[in-house]
């Protein structure tokens, strides 16, 4: 009765770990994707901010070789 129930404990102590271990891991995949998400979201304005600013340069370099 003992040997049996050693494995099963086993069996049920592996499963418990391995959903804590998935929650956790899903837990701090969630939070690094939204910090890099942030970041990169940052970084786009800037670029699109750049761009904004450095078009109407390259209207007055294209009229300026015309």
């Amino acid at each position: 009765m003992k040997v049996t129930q050693q494995p099963n404990c086993f069996i049920i102590s592996l499963i418990y770990s391995s959903i804590l271990l998935f929650f956790y891991s899903s837990i701090l995949l969630f939070f690094y994707s939204s910090i890099l998400l942030f970041f990169y979201s940052s970084k786009n304005k800037n670029i699109t901010s750049f761009n904004k600013t450095s078009s109407p340069n390259k209207n007055n370099i294209f009229k300026l070789k015309k």
